[in-house]
């Protein structure tokens, strides 16, 4: 494929997402009806949204790359939640993941988790959380006012320190994507995406913030 560097490609449109979405289910469904119940997020991909209809994502940008959460949790309870967010972004794009559980009062953070690297499957990016308020020695028994995830997407992630202390080395987008959204992804544009503090390149950020079911705390 060739590209014209000149001028970005037309992110595909979000009704083409959700047709490739349907089509893919219905051939799924005869096999993956009894395994709804416990899905988790696997390494390297995202699971796909069991439930939760369109109408539980607020419209996207009309043009750009974008990332779009749903207005409540996709699935959980008041002790954990799964979140799947909606991209236009190419199949495969790796992204980090990034989950804050508030204390007490919203914005004030009792902890935080990261994970990578996870890629994008059928237009969509999944993360978790962990009510870490229900470990009374960290919370001190109060309850969580919230949580935040956030997805950042980058055109390498930097490596990190193995428990060994090897560090397991740096990552870069597969060569699809790259091709899409060029190296140092130069062909990212939308509104949820910046140019990066060292200046080699672009990224996309995106953040929401939840509250947790409740009964907080009963699993």
């Amino acid at each position: 494929m060739v590209l014209d560097e000149g001028v970005p490609p037309q992110p595909p449109p979000r009704r083409r997402l959700i047709s490739i979405a349907v089509a893919l289910a219905v051939s799924a469904l005869a096999t993956a009806i009894f395994l709804v119940p416990t899905l988790r997020l696997g390494t390297g991909t995202a699971v796909a949204r069991a439930s939760g209809a369109a109408s539980d994502y607020p419209p996207p940008p009309s043009s750009g790359y974008w990332v779009v959460f749903p207005t409540s949790i996709s699935r959980g309870d008041g002790s954990r939640a799964q979140v799947f967010a909606e991209t236009n972004l190419p199949e495969g794009t790796l992204y980090q993941s990034g989950s804050s559980v508030f204390g007490s009062a919203a914005g004030h953070e009792l902890t935080s988790m990261y994970g990578c690297c996870f890629s994008v499957r059928n237009g969509l990016i999944g993360l978790e959380a962990d009510n870490d308020s229900c470990n009374t020695s960290l919370s001190g028994g109060e309850r969580s006012a919230g949580f935040s995830v956030t997805v950042t997407v980058t055109p390498t992630i930097a490596g990190h320190s193995a428990p060994s202390g090897v560090d397991d080395g740096a990552t870069v987008q597969p060569a699809d994507v790259q091709v899409i959204l060029g190296d140092h992804f130069e062909r990212l544009v939308g509104d949820q995406v910046k140019d990066l503090p060292d200046g080699t390149g672009k990224e996309l950020v995106a953040s929401a913030t939840y509250q947790w079911p409740e009964p907080q705390c009963t699993a």
